[in-house]
């Protein structure tokens, strides 16, 4: 059975790099994160912030989806179409709700 984890804080307070250390935790040989990132950068600020989180994940295996644009309200069955492979175990980091 899954599990989720709910991270919650300020802005700016580490939440993302807090997911991602936590993901890191979790992954083995046999399991790929898959980084969903949701943030819409609509100004210099969030681009920063954007090109900080990319730069963290730059030597990661990770599947990252940039998903701004196209998210739907079916967060569920988002994720699970854009699952890497079915028979390996998925930890999902859903990053800006």
């Amino acid at each position: 059975m899954g599990r989720i984890v709910f991270v919650t804080g300020g802005v700016s307070s580490g939440k993302s790099e807090f997911a991602e250390n936590l993901c890191s935790g979790l992954e083995c040989r046999d399991s790929i994160v898959l980084y969903v990132a949701t943030s819409i950068p609509f100004d210099f600020e969030m681009e920063q912030k954007k090109a900080d989180h990319q730069l963290r994940r730059k030597d990661k295996s990770w599947y990252t989806i940039e998903a701004y644009k196209s998210i739907p309200r079916e967060i569920g069955e988002f994720c699970s179409s854009n699952s890497v492979e079915k028979s390996v175990r998925k930890i999902i980091l859903l990053d800006c709700v």
